[in-house]
C-alpha cells in the first residue's frame, strides 16, 4: 500500500513538468473467419505446456485462444475494473435475464473468463464520456492511491489522457496478450504504438468498437423507386450496390454520383419535406479521411510517432473539395454543415427520406422499421485501394492495465485475453444479429458487417487528442463545417502539431523513467 501511494506521489508531482514537454488538452478478420497464427508466447503466470501451436476452433467454427493449454488458474483473486456509465454499450451485466441476446451474452462473457480462469472480476463504474474525462481520471487516482484498481475500460479519449498522466501499463511487456489475433484491432498496434511503447487496446473485447464505426445505411425502398439495380448494372457493371462493394468498386465518388440520382425539390431549397440521396452529421465526415487510407499519424523509423504527410496531401485536398462541392448540392443534407435545415438526422432517416444515412453501425438497428434497410461500408478512395475503412466514433472503450496496481501484471494480460476471445466467439456474432435482424437480404449485410469490422481504423491522431488539442482529427471536421479549403487552413496548423508530436515523444521515451 505505502509503495502504490508512494508512486502516485512521485507521479502527480512529475505531473507539473508535463506542460514542458507536452500540449495537453483543455478539458479477426470478420467474425468467424480463421486465421493464421504465428505460435504461442511463454507466459510469466503459465507454464507453457505446448512445444507445437495448434489452431483450435469451437463448435462454431471461431478460432479460440491459448489460455486453456497453459491451465492459467488465479485462484479466485478478485480484479477491479474501473468502467464508465455514460454512454450507451457497456461492458458488463448483472445478469442475463433482461434485455434480451445481446445482454445474456455479454453476461455470459464475464461468466466464460471468470470460470475458464477461476478468478472475480469486480466492477466500479464512474461517470465517462467527453464531459466527464476530468472527473474520471480523478476517480482513477483516488483508486490508485489504495490499490483499488487493476484495470480500466474507458471513453478512447480518456484512456489517452490518462496515458499522459502516467497512469498507465505498457503492453508491449506481456508475453500473454497475443495481439496477432483476431479478436484485437488489426490496426490498433501500428496506429498506437510509440517507441514500442502501447498503453491501451481495443478490439472484439468492446461490441461498442464497431457499434460507434461509420458506415452508409442504405434504403432500399428508395433504392427500388430509382430502379438503382439497374442504373448500376448500365454503369458499373454489376447486378446491385452489394455486388458493387463485393467487387471493390464501392468509391466516394460513385457513391456521391448514385445520391444524386434521387429527386428533390425543383426549387432547389433544401427543406424538411425533401428527399435526399444523402444524410449525415458533420461528425460522420471524420470518416471520408481515413476511408479514403489517409493516416493522421505514422511511425518512424525510430520508432517515433509523426505527423501524416497525408494532411497536407493533394489527396487530402481533392478529398475535401470533392466533399464540399456534394455536401453543397441538393443531393445532400448535413447537419451541423453549413447548409442545415435544423432538422434531426435520425427523423430524416427513420421517416425513408435518404437514400444513404451516413451514420454509426448501432444505428442501424433502430426499433424503426418503416421500410427495407441495408448497411454498406464507407466508400473507398479508388478502386485500387486494398479495402473498405472506417474509423469509429469516441465513445468506444479503451482497456488499460493500471500503474502500481498491486495484482500480477501478466495474470491481468489474461484477463484482457480472454475477454477478447470470448467477444469474439460469443459477443460479436449475437451483436451482427441485432443488426440485421428482420431485414431483407440478411446475408449480403451480415458480409458487409463483417467488412466493416475488418476496416476498423483505430488513428493514433484521433485516439491520442490529449497530446495535440484536437488538432489532429478536428481541423478536417472543422473545413467540413466552416467551408474551408482543407489545405490552406491545415498550413496554420502544421507547425504546431509537428511540436506537439515531438513532446509527445520525449514523454513516451521517458515514460518509464517518470513514472516505473
Amino acid at each position: 500500500m505505502i509503495k502504490v501511494k508512494q508512486f502516485l506521489c512521485v507521479a502527480l508531482a512529475l505531473l507539473m513538468l508535463l506542460p514542458l514537454l507536452i500540449a495537453c488538452t483543455k478539458n479477426k478478420e470478420p467474425a468467424g473467419t480463421p486465421v493464421d497464427s504465428q505460435g504461442t508466447s511463454e507466459s510469466d503466470v503459465t507454464e507453457d505446456i505446448t512445444t507445437e501451436e495448434e489452431l483450435r476452433y469451437d463448435e462454431d467454427g471461431y478460432l479460440m485462444d491459448d489460455l486453456d493449454l497453459k491451465g492459467i488458474d488465479l485462484g479466485g483473486k478478485e480484479f477491479t475494473i474501473l468502467t464508465g456509465t455514460t454512454e450507451r454499450y457497456y461492458i458488463t451485466s448483472d445478469n442475463a435475464l433482461s434485455g434480451g441476446a445481446l445482454n445474456a451474452a455479454v453476461y455470459g462473457r464475464q461468466m466464460a473468463v471468470e470460470a475458464r480462469l477461476k478468478c472475480k472480476l469486480k466492477y466500479v463504474q464512474e461517470p465517462d464520456g467527453w464531459d466527464y474525462r476530468s472527473s474520471f481520471i480523478q476517480k482513477a487516482q483516488s483508486m490508485l492511491m489504495e490499490d483499488g484498481v487493476d484495470m480500466f475500460a474507458v471513453y478512447s479519449l480518456t484512456t489517452s489522457a490518462m496515458m499522459v498522466q502516467g497512469l498507465l501499463q505498457d503492453l508491449h511487456q506481456s508475453t500473454t496478450l497475443d495481439f496477432n489475433k483476431p479478436w484485437w484491432n488489426s490496426e490498433m498496434v501500428d496506429g498506437c504504438t510509440i517507441h514500442n511503447k502501447m498503453y491501451f487496446c481495443s478490439g472484439d473485447i468492446d461490441y461498442a468498437l464497431i457499434g460507434y464505426s461509420f458506415a452508409f445505411l442504405y434504403n432500399k425502398n428508395i433504392a427500388d423507386s430509382i430502379k438503382l439495380d439497374q442504373w448500376i448494372n448500365t454503369n458499373y457493371g454489376e447486378e446491385n450496390i452489394y455486388d458493387l462493394v463485393n467487387e471493390g468498386k464501392w468509391t466516394y465518388d460513385k457513391m456521391m454520383a448514385i445520391a444524386k440520382l434521387v429527386a428533390v425539390d425543383e426549387d432547389g431549397i433544401k427543406n424538411k419535406e425533401d428527399t435526399f440521396g444523402y444524410v449525415g452529421d458533420a461528425i460522420n465526415t471524420d470518416s471520408f479521411y481515413q476511408g479514403c487510407g489517409l493516416k493522421q499519424l505514422v511511425t518512424g523509423p525510430d520508432g517515433s510517432v509523426m505527423i501524416s504527410p497525408d494532411h497536407n496531401s493533394a489527396k487530402a485536398g481533392k478529398i475535401m473539395d470533392d466533399l464540399l462541392e456534394f455536401l453543397n448540392s441538393p443531393a445532400a443534407y448535413s447537419i451541423g454543415n453549413y447548409n442545415g435545415i435544423d432538422v434531426p438526422i435520425i427523423t430524416l432517416m427513420n421517416q425513408g427520406q435518404a437514400l444513404f444515412f451516413h451514420a454509426a453501425v448501432m444505428d442501424a438497428a433502430s426499433a424503426v422499421k418503416t421500410y427495407d434497410r441495408g448497411v454498406l461500408p464507407c466508400p473507398k478512395y479508388d478502386e485500387e485501394q486494398e479495402k473498405y475503412l472506417t474509423v469509429p466514433g469516441f465513445p468506444y472503450h479503451m482497456w488499460a492495465i493500471a500503474r502500481g496496481t498491486s495484482r500480477d501484471y501478466e495474470e491481468i494480460c489474461a484477463i484482457m485475453e480472454a475477454m477478447a476471445s470470448e467477444g469474439y466467439r460469443k459477443v460479436i456474432p449475437i451483436y451482427f444479429d441485432t443488426i440485421v435482424a428482420g431485414r431483407q437480404e440478411a446475408v449480403d449485410d451480415m458480409k458487409m458487417l463483417e467488412i466493416i469490422r475488418a476496416g476498423i481504423v483505430i488513428d493514433g491522431g484521433r485516439v491520442m487528442d490529449s497530446a495535440f488539442n484536437t488538432d489532429t482529427w478536428s481541423i478536417w471536421r472543422r473545413c467540413v463545417l466552416l467551408n474551408r479549403d482543407y489545405l490552406a487552413y491545415y498550413e496554420g496548423y502544421e507547425n504546431t502539431l509537428l511540436e506537439q508530436a515531438t513532446s509527445l515523444n520525449i514523454l513516451i521515451r521517458n515514460m518509464e523513467k517518470l513514472y516505473g
